[in-house]
C-alpha cells in the first residue's frame, strides 16, 4: 500500500496508480493471450484398400561377350571335396581358368542341356582359356562332352 504524508485524497489516489504502474514496468512477466487448445476431431479409420501382388520380375540374360574355351569334365573320385567358395561339388557345377572370375554366369554352345553355368571352382586347367563342368558318373560326362566341340565357344551372361 502507498503511504501519503497527509495530502488530499486525489493526490493518494495518483500517488498510487504511479506507483502501481512503476510495479508494472519491473515485473518481468508477460502477459498475453494464449488461445484455447482445439478439441481434436477423432480421426476415422481408412478404408481399406484391395493389395494386388506385384509380379516377380523376370530377367532376361543379357549376353555381354563370347570366348573359345578348351572345355573338359571332370567326376568323383578324385576330385570330391568342396569348391573353391567352400560349396561341396555337385553336377553342373563350373571349375574356370584364372582369367575368369568366380561367380562369371555363361552358356556353353551347343550344349543339349540348356544349363547357364556359373564359374564356382577353381583348378590346373590344361589352357588359359579353360572350363571343367563335373559330372556325378564318368559315363554321363563322356557321354555329354562327345556331342560338344573340344573348342566351343561359350556366352558371357549378367
Amino acid at each position: 500500500m502507498v503511504e501519503t504524508d497527509g495530502g488530499s485524497d486525489l493526490t493518494d489516489f495518483r500517488n498510487a496508480e504511479k506507483q502501481v504502474d512503476r510495479e508494472r514496468v519491473n515485473d518481468d512477466r508477460v502477459w498475453r493471450w494464449i488461445p484455447p487448445m482445439p478439441t481434436p476431431t477423432p480421426r476415422q479409420n481408412p478404408t481399406p484398400r484391395e493389395v494386388v501382388p506385384i509380379p516377380a520380375p523376370t530377367f532376361a540374360p543379357v549376353y555381354t561377350e563370347h570366348k573359345v574355351v578348351m572345355l573338359t569334365f571332370y567326376v568323383c573320385p578324385p576330385f570330391c571335396w568342396t569348391m573353391y567358395g567352400g560349396e561341396i561339388v555337385y553336377e553342373g557345377a563350373a571349375a574356370c581358368s584364372w582369367e575368369m572370375s568366380i561367380g562369371t554366369r555363361f552358356i556353353i554352345d551347343g550344349d543339349s542341356t540348356g544349363r547357364t553355368y556359373t564359374c564356382e571352382d577353381r583348378g590346373g586347367g590344361p589352357s588359359y582359356n579353360w572350363v571343367d563342368i563335373f559330372f556325378n558318373s564318368y559315363e554321363d560326362g563322356r557321354l555329354w562332352r562327345n556331342t560338344i566341340e573340344v573348342y566351343p565357344t561359350i556366352t558371357i551372361v549378367e
